[in-house]
């Protein structure tokens, strides 16, 4: 479906800094860092896509993954977008939670080491697979902090080594993106995984080797994985169903400007201009690039989508019940969404 007029029209309000103003309350939108992993989000709030929907949306980062599910069920927050198992495990303890509909189709969480590491261990990125998850035995991986995606990241990856994560390594709390790198260069940790630009700009600044590349889908398990989605709380959709629905509208249309290549640059560069000006322009254009892919076509949720959320969430350790996982999604809003964006 073609969106030029609207597109140009976004665009062009954005430059001009002029938006409709909507006398309806906001509906506010967690996250838990600013990282390229929120793209869909910044591209809905910087081109104004929510406002077009006639859903105006409040933007907050709380600098912390692990809260998210602690934000959305104590009510502080009415949406975030974060990963899904945090969502079925408070769904498990009686928690209302739902995820209803997709923001990234890919584990966006690389893995990278330090180029010392690399160089005792003569590892590079050219090493066999099963050679380099071998080698992260007695590895001091940094995390952002405990119970993050992160977290549940460099868990599944030891266990596909074959290592124990409390006996074969050492698991360290950084507290937030902002103190990987750092701890990474000083030598503080061997290795990190978060999600970009953090690995790259361990990788381009201080020669660090990238180990395990899941945002290209090296993973196999985990390539096409629901990495983020939208969360809400149900009760929160009995009472606001058609501010649910526009959330999701502004993403889908967000989304549509990602894989437009005629769109997209514009997008790009008015994010980087308001979120990311201390990251290079260069290196923040690459990862933009890099991650395109891992963005979905549609904010629609399936069955095999949360059939492997579930089998990653075993592969880290923890256990859902499939019931319960069933009941702790719905593609019912992000329908309702893509519907309208048709007509």
């Amino acid at each position: 479906m073609t969106r030029s007029p609207w597109l140009a029209a976004a665009i062009a309000l954005s430059l001009l800094g002029g938006t409709p103003a909507l006398a309806d309350k906001p509906v506010t939108l967690t996250l838990g860092s600013t990282g390229l992993l929120y793209i869909p989000v910044f591209t809905a709030e910087v081109l104004g896509l929510w406002t077009q929907v006639g859903t105006p949306v409040e933007v907050m980062n709380i600098n912390s993954g692990s809260r998210l599910a602690a934000a959305l069920i104590s009510g502080d927050t009415d949406v975030t977008v974060q990963s899904i198992p945090p969502s079925f495990l408070a769904r498990g303890k009686g928690v209302d939670t739902q995820a209803v509909g997709a923001v990234i189709t890919q584990m966006a969480s690389n893995l990278v080491v330090s180029k010392e590491w690399a160089a005792k261990y003569k590892i590079t990125k050219d090493t066999p697979y099963k050679e380099r998850l071998a080698a992260l035995k007695g590895v001091r991986i940094g995390i952002t902090e405990p119970g993050s995606g992160s977290d549940a990241v460099a868990r599944y990856l030891i266990r596909q080594a074959g290592l124990d994560p409390v006996r074969d390594v050492t698991i360290v709390s950084i507290g937030g993106t902002a103190g990987m790198v750092p701890a990474l260069a000083n030598g503080s940790i061997d290795a990190l995984t978060a999600s970009p630009p953090v690995p790259d700009i361990a990788v381009s600044k201080f020669g660090a080797v990238t180990l395990l590349d899941l945002v290209g889908g090296e993973v196999k398990a985990l390539d096409g994985f629901m990495y983020q989605g939208v969360l809400v709380k149900e009760s929160y959709v009995a009472t606001h169903r058609k501010e649910v629905i526009g959330v999701l509208r502004g993403l889908q249309r967000a989304l549509d400007v990602i894989h437009d290549p005629a769109q997209s640059p514009k997008a790009r560069d008015l994010v980087w201009s308001k979120h990311y000006k201390s990251t290079d322009k260069v290196l923040f254009d690459a990862v933009w690039k890099a991650m395109e892919p891992a963005f979905p076509k549609t904010v629609q949720l399936t069955q095999p989508m949360i059939d492997q959320v579930l089998e990653f969430e075993r592969g880290a350790g923890a256990t859902i019940s499939p019931k319960v996982a069933q009941s702790g999604w719905t593609n019912d809003l992000a329908a309702a969404a893509v519907l309208a964006e048709k007509h």
